[in-house]
């Protein structure tokens, strides 16, 4: 039985451990774009093939039910979608939610140690870059300088961006209408991830919408995600969000 991780064989999305932990001959949904999966029983490699492409509205609407919070009604649509058994629809059904936890944590703004780890990394990476410039450099120190920069710099590229985005948003009053836990995060323990639906009233009389936001929640910020709770928010033009504006509870 393989336990690589995989990636989609026809939009690239991680797959997680999904057809590794069910092994060759399994079919598996991505629920990104729709293509059923199978590993050739031959095949030494990691590598699915796909086997079809599945409804878009089906598809769609297990993955919109997995992303609420309802599991079980994500595997059944993923069963009714032809071909599919129940063990390789709760192997997609959580391995999305899994990668959409993943997304929401790394997508957050970056506290203190985020930030000096932002800094470390970019000071091996100049270090390193100086170590291939310099005449006297040593080559291989250099490049073993900006290999152990990188990994820290791509997974916390998501929270810099986020960060900045953030620093110049506009502010707002969201309602929570809607808050669905999706599932732990995998990172802390008691930590999970949130589906929120909320209206949001701009700061200074701007014009109200409605907006979707998965984030992670810590078990000492659960009483403040509630339905009805008022929440200080910022977001972007065009009301793509953020995050909560933690600082600023309302009501």
């Amino acid at each position: 039985m393989r336990t690589t991780v995989v990636d989609c064989a026809s939009c690239g999305a991680p797959m997680g451990e999904a057809l590794g932990r069910l092994g060759a001959g399994a079919l598996v949904p991505c629920l990104y774009c729709g293509a059923l999966l199978r590993f050739s029983p031959d095949s030494a490699e990691a590598v699915p093939n796909v086997e079809r492409r599945l409804d878009p509205a089906l598809t769609a609407r297990a993955r919109d039910a997995a992303l609420r919070g309802g599991r079980a009604e994500a595997i059944a649509l993923c069963v009714n979608l032809g071909g599919v058994d129940h063990a390789a629809a709760a192997a997609a059904v959580d391995d999305i939610v899994q990668h959409i936890a993943h997304r929401a944590v790394f997508s957050q703004t970056l506290n203190g140690i985020g930030w000096l780890m932002v800094a470390g990394a970019l000071g091996l990476a100049a270090v390193g870059v100086l170590c291939l410039a310099l005449p006297t450099g040593n080559t291989l120190v250099g490049l073993l300088l900006l290999a152990a920069a990188a990994p820290p710099l791509f997974a916390l590229a998501r929270g810099v961006r986020t960060s900045l985005e953030f620093a110049i948003a506009a502010r707002g009053v969201g309602l929570i209408r809607r808050a669905v836990d999706v599932g732990p995060t995998g990172f802390s323990d008691g930590c999970n991830v949130f589906a929120l639906a909320i209206d949001v009233t701009p700061d200074g009389g701007g014009e109200p919408f409605h907006a979707r936001l998965v984030v992670p929640v810590r078990p000492t910020s659960r009483e403040r995600i509630q339905e009805g709770k008022r929440l200080g928010v910022r977001f972007r033009d065009g009301g793509a969000w953020i995050r909560s504006d933690g600082d600023r509870e309302v009501g």
